[in-house]
């Protein structure tokens, strides 16, 4: 469900439509901004910011770069001028570190 909605958003961030109405900012797209950082800053209350830090440097500006900027496998690939496999084994591979620390401890 993270995931989907995750990508529904960043899909309309990128679309035409979102360019295209895309106003100067106001006192409403301010309060927007506060709340986002908000709800980011309750995700690293839980450890995930801290536990990303645990992991190998190259998994971790992977998972960075995808989960944190909003990057692609694709993006990250051409930023990091690597293969797409490996792009891909290393998010997976973090992904699996980080479900094992989580399955570890009770949040």
């Amino acid at each position: 469900m993270l995931n989907i909605s995750r990508n529904t958003a960043l899909n309309f961030l990128r679309s035409p439509h979102f360019f295209e109405k895309s106003e100067i900012q106001n006192s409403e797209s301010i309060v927007y901004t506060e709340t986002v950082q908000t709800e980011l800053t309750e995700v690293n209350y839980i450890g995930v910011g801290e536990t990303v830090q645990k992991l190998d440097p190259k998994l971790k500006q992977v998972i960075h770069l995808i989960y944190f900027l909003g990057y692609t496998q694709q993006e990250v690939s051409e930023k990091l001028n690597l293969p797409l496999g490996t792009v891909k084994t290393r998010t997976r591979t973090a992904l699996q570190q980080l479900r094992v620390y989580f399955g570890q401890h009770n949040f």
